[in-house]
């Protein structure tokens, strides 16, 4: 957890890395399709999915990288790994964090109604 400290040469206080239980759980594709759970630095993946499947979609602005985790993990399996790979800073300020958490909010069903109607597109071929 970081915290404001103007005393700070940083400009921050810094806790121990703590990864929080909602993170930590083995692959289930159910899971992923209700929600994100998998921090974008943490995904390992071949090439391949990359080829066959595209990259990120660019006209997203939010969650292109749980759009991408549908893409890839369907027909395939991640393999969870017990172990903090990486860590990445929040804003301190609440109103910061606040206005980051609506945005996902308000992108949630654009995203997921855009990963049906591609799942559909795919069974209809």
């Amino acid at each position: 957890m970081t915290q404001p400290d103007p005393s700070s040469a940083l400009g921050y206080w810094e806790f121990l890395p703590h990864t929080p239980e909602k993170f930590r759980q083995p692959w289930d594709y159910t899971i992923l399709q209700d929600h994100n759970y998998l921090p974008i630095q943490s995904v390992l993946f071949t090439r391949d999915c990359f080829v066959s499947r595209g990259g990120m979609d660019e006209t997203l602005d939010q969650l292109e990288d749980w759009e991408l985790w549908l893409r890839y993990g369907a027909d395939n399996h991640f393999v969870f790994v017990p172990k903090t790979t990486s860590l990445f800073r929040t804003p301190a300020d609440q109103n910061e964090r606040y206005r980051r958490q609506l945005l996902l909010h308000q992108n949630y069903h654009r995203v997921k109604a855009k990963f049906t109607c591609q799942l559909a597109a795919a069974g209809a071929k």
